[in-house]
């Protein structure tokens, strides 16, 4: 009797442990360093040289309209990373009704000079932004 209950004991604990041995470590998932020390929110929000005005001017200077006659007058969705050295990053289409304004809106990312990089307590950090760039029908 005690044999059995040693086996059955023994067996036990050999598939629990088992099972346990297949588990991933939480640090084992996560893999994607772009995203790590990325911030949404800050104390102080990264900024266009000259700010929100000079950042609608070089929009209105820079911005061309793509090749052909379209017919698209929206908004073009665009996200990128403002890095601590304010070098803009991952420049993403986040939503977006024009093939051609896509080339468009991240041609004029990329144009762009280094933004103010966002802070928080007073130490430059990696922050995630969002930017629509409207494409308007002048008549």
């Amino acid at each position: 009797m005690t044999t059995m209950k040693f086996l059955a004991l023994s067996l036990l604990l050999l598939v629990t442990t088992r099972s346990y041995a297949h588990t991933p470590s939480c640090r084992a998932l996560v893999r994607d360093t772009s995203i790590s020390n990325l911030y949404l929110y800050t104390d102080v929000y990264p900024t266009f040289p000259g700010g929100n005005k000079k950042l609608k001017e070089f929009i209105e200077e820079n911005l061309k309209w793509p090749l052909g006659e379209i017919d698209f007058a929206g908004t073009v969705l665009t996200s990128f990373t403002v890095e601590k050295d304010g070098r803009l990053t991952n420049v993403k289409i986040e939503r977006s009704g024009c093939q051609l304004c896509n080339v468009e809106s991240l041609r004029l990312i990329d144009s762009m000079p280094n933004w103010k990089p966002g802070r928080i307590a007073g130490k430059s950090v990696r922050t995630l932004l969002y930017l629509p760039i409207r494409f308007e029908i002048k008549e």
